[in-house]
């Protein structure tokens, strides 16, 4: 039973994990900066990205231990499986870096911008690293896009010859 049940549980849990992040990159967050004025966006993204962030890793986690135990239990350990498990650790590093290390770096960069003096050196360096770490944040959403892609490409088990089939 379980060599059938956990693959299928380790392909959802991945499934939605790589949905979940396609659609906040894709739908809410263009969304949000699409339809709402600077400040209330920011607002909405900003109330956002703790789930957002909380779901990624509870996900991650999950996909993270059915994807070795689905390997352990198929006895799959050959380089597809490592393959698959290392991915998915990257994917959940990459996942745990935004709430751990660039949030909490980027609210505090928001909070120098605005208590900054207006046409300051102190601004323009808090606006500079801001945006650098937006760039961050959107490239490491980009990696976990691109390695799911290929986690959900690699083939879960050696490909087996069809047998002949009597049709008569």
């Amino acid at each position: 039973m379980w060599r059938r049940l956990l693959p299928r549980l380790e392909a959802v849990s991945l499934g939605l994990w790589y949905g979940g992040v396609l659609f906040f990159a894709a739908f809410v967050a263009t969304t949000a900066f699409s339809s709402l004025e600077q400040p209330h966006s920011g607002v909405f993204i900003r109330a956002v990205f703790p789930k957002y962030y909380t779901f990624g890793m509870v996900a991650g986690i999950a996909t993270v231990l059915l994807t070795v135990a689905s390997k352990y239990v198929t006895r799959e350990w050959g380089i597809r499986a490592w393959l698959s498990i290392w991915l998915t650790v990257i994917m959940l590093v990459c996942t745990s870096l935004g709430p751990t290390w660039i949030l909490p770096r980027m609210e505090e960069l928001r909070e120098m911008r605005h208590n900054a003096p207006p046409d300051s050196q102190e601004l323009r360096n808090a606006e500079q690293y801001y945006q650098a770490n937006h760039r961050l944040s959107v490239a490491l959403t980009i990696i976990v896009l691109a390695v799911g892609m290929l986690v959900i490409f690699i083939p879960r088990s050696p490909a087996t010859p069809s047998k002949p089939t009597d049709n008569v």
